[in-house]
């Protein structure tokens, strides 16, 4: 912590304690994971002064997914924005490890892992968007350098299913193996996830 302390007050002129305390404001939600953050500055003058204008919490997918099987372990389900005091799922459906919150075991639902998916594309769009769109280089050399994302929305709900997998999790109820195949022969599904996609207009070249 101490080098980014330095930085924050040497490059930014920033306050280590002021930006500490948005950043555990802006992770109140996370208390219980190791998060990665973006801190948003803002430039106040020629002076070369900056200002913090936001902390965004970004956690990763497996964080997003873990979180998923610990408010079903716990009876609190924070993945989906459907406001459900308790998950669906039955917790001992599920294999589970620890105190819930751990590295894997869980289950979720099919809908909670294409909000997941949903949030998940949409910022490596962002990201992927940024890299190509900035300084002086060569597009080619911005093509190559730029973030890997997946060709469509198929693609990163498969991602996310391979994390689901990685942990030992299941999607509603069924092993996350079985759903990966599904997604390369259930049209019907297949169209469901695409048709996300067509709803976000997104597209990656």
């Amino acid at each position: 912590m101490e080098p980014m302390r330095r930085s924050l007050r040497r490059r930014w002129g920033l306050s280590p304690h002021k930006v500490g305390e948005l950043i555990a404001k802006a992770t109140a939600d996370w208390r219980l994971y190791k998060i990665d953050v973006e801190l948003h500055l803002r430039g106040c003058g020629a002076g070369g002064r900056w200002e913090l204008v936001e902390v965004v919490p970004v956690p990763s997918t497996s964080l997003l997914v873990r979180r998923a099987f610990h408010s079903n372990n716990t009876g609190k389900w924070h993945a989906g924005q459907h406001g459900a005091p308790r998950h669906p799922l039955d917790p001992s459906r599920a294999p589970r490890r620890g105190n819930g919150c751990g590295e894997g075991g869980g289950s979720i639902l099919f809908e909670e892992l294409l909000e997941i998916a949903k949030l998940v594309r949409k910022r490596e769009l962002a990201r992927h968007e940024l890299r190509m769109s900035g300084g002086d280089e060569p597009h080619e050399r911005r093509r190559k350098t730029a973030p890997c994302i997946a060709k469509d929305m198929r693609g990163t709900v498969k991602e996310v299913l391979g994390v689901v997998h990685s942990m030992h999790g299941l999607v509603e109820g069924e092993p996350a193996a079985l759903w990966l195949a599904r997604m390369d022969s259930d049209q019907a599904l297949i169209e469901r996830v695409l048709n996300l996609q067509s709803e976000g207009h997104d597209s990656a070249q």
